[in-house]
């Protein structure tokens, strides 16, 4: 997941016709070197961080419910924001979450998830799972890393970022392209993650849900906002994030025909729709 940089995109209204271009040359300079950057993760080999590595504090191994661990989670990540996110949701005070019992808290119940059981969960369960632990794993991840003024000056951060999941290594890259949105190929390399053979396969969303899109945070400050998401929440909460990310990040000039989207809806459009109209729609 990148950082939400906008771009403006010229449209006639009458025709519909889409043309993405770009306003400044600022803006294109950093969309480069963020995809330069992208490129260089998916290509690099790089030897993986997992996160939720060690000793369970209870020093057990036993095989754990995934969804009561997902409602402990839920339960410390609650806290967690309660005290060091923003109202909004897209500020983090990671200086605070490190040495916090909140998160040694999120800690412990992160080594849990190396004995949950993938195969227990149904879709909506899935999908609120893997949601929330790319945002707990991100967040997790810059508290365990020194401090960097963006999170593109970590190399090769949402490859090798990882949490033991079920007792497959699973990095942020992997979680959104590989899990959330079913092994549909990257939108830089057009390449899917997982292979034929993994078994991760069988624990993928098999329906994609384009509104995922607006809930999975990066790290960045144009990210969209942290939320808690659940098995009975989830269609409520994603139409939610939805209206209130394009509230902030799309804008339609009617005396100049154009529309101004977020690079997100650029980079993804596929899931969007099969053509520029239908993303806009």
């Amino acid at each position: 997941m990148w950082s939400a940089r906008s771009k403006t995109v010229a449209i006639s209204v009458a025709v519909l016709a889409i043309v993405f271009s770009v306003a400044m040359a600022g803006i294109f300079g950093g969309f480069q070197k963020l995809y330069n950057y992208t490129l260089m993760s998916l290509d690099a080999k790089t030897d993986l961080i997992v996160l939720n590595e060690g000793e369970n504090a209870d020093n057990s191994s036993d095989l754990v419910d995934a969804m009561s661990l997902s409602k402990e989670l839920q339960q410390s990540f609650l806290k967690l924001k309660g005290r060091f996110l923003s109202e909004d949701g897209k500020s983090v005070n990671y200086t605070g979450i490190r040495n916090s019992t909140e998160f040694s808290e999120l800690e412990e119940k992160a080594q849990k998830f190396k004995f949950i059981d993938l195969g227990t969960l149904q879709e909506l369960e899935k999908k609120a799972l893997y949601l929330n632990l790319y945002n707990i794993m991100t967040i997790h991840a810059l508290v365990r890393s020194k401090p960097v003024k963006s999170v593109l000056d970590l190399t090769l951060f949402w490859k090798k970022m990882s949490y033991n999941i079920g007792g497959h290594i699973v990095s942020l890259d992997i979680l959104e392209h590989g899990l959330i949105r079913g092994n549909r190929p990257h939108p830089t390399s057009k390449k899917s993650l997982l292979p034929d053979d993994s078994e991760l396969l069988k624990y993928t969303v098999k329906e994609l849900d384009p509104r995922i899109h607006f809930a999975l945070n990066c790290g960045a400050k144009s990210c969209p906002a942290i939320r808690i998401y659940t098995a009975e929440n989830i269609e409520t909460a994603l139409e939610s994030a939805a209206k209130l990310f394009c509230s902030t990040e799309v804008s339609i000039d009617v005396d100049t025909n154009t529309i101004t989207l977020s690079q997100i809806l650029e980079w993804y459009g596929v899931d969007f729709g099969s053509n520029k109209n239908e993303v806009v729609k």
